[in-house]
């Protein structure tokens, strides 16, 4: 089970910062191992995610899944310099991308957003930009249903923090049919009968 980290935790550095008016804790651990792919379900609102928090750069995927919709952040220099991570995955809304979040991750082949309306992303000049070193061959994914002034809006937060890469529609999903046989009213009472 995920827990917040406090001051006393071995190994990290805890820094809390304020966002508007949401408060983030960082954590930033001192040493890092590699760890295959990785999976963070948001525990709750006002959490910080790295590399220390899944124990590791992610050798492959890293999937966090939002379904609550928890106000969350990917930590300043959170999973920077991870050379193995190939696709990031944000099911439901992420709020925050911080300054160097995914800062030369030169393995990056996608990221995929659910949400319509793209996230905060820091694009401090002058810090390491959240994108930077991710590769222009690198594509990033939205709904099909995000409108033209947030597929703009995606762009030019995504370039500000450095990305280079194309921006694309995910495509829409085929529409789940049920083909019936005979629909019978009767009396008042429906009474629908599967095709033979």
């Amino acid at each position: 089970m995920a827990k917040k980290f406090s001051k006393k935790s071995p190994n990290y550095l805890v820094n809390t910062i304020k966002i508007g008016v949401v408060a983030i804790t960082l954590l930033l651990a001192t040493t890092f191992t590699a760890k295959a792919d990785a999976v963070i379900n948001v525990p709750g609102n006002n959490y910080g995610f790295d590399k220390a928090y899944v124990g590791g750069c992610p050798t492959g995927s890293l999937t966090i899944n939002n379904p609550n919709g928890y106000s969350y952040a990917i930590n300043t220099d959170g999973f920077k310099d991870c050379g193995a991570l190939t696709s990031v995955t944000f099911n439901g809304a992420v709020y925050f991308i911080l300054y160097g979040a995914f800062y030369n991750c030169g393995a990056l082949t996608s990221i995929t957003f659910t949400q319509t309306t793209p996230p905060d992303i820091d694009d401090n000049s002058h810090q390491n930009k959240a994108f930077g070193g991710v590769p222009n061959t690198c594509k990033v994914f939205v709904p099909f249903k995000t409108t033209d002034a947030n597929l703009a809006l995606y762009t030019s937060r995504l370039q500000a923090a450095g990305y280079i890469g194309t921006i694309e529609r995910l495509p829409k999903p085929p529409q789940k049919t049920t083909k019936i046989g005979r629909i019978n009213i009767k009396q008042g009472k429906v009474e629908i009968k599967p095709r033979e």
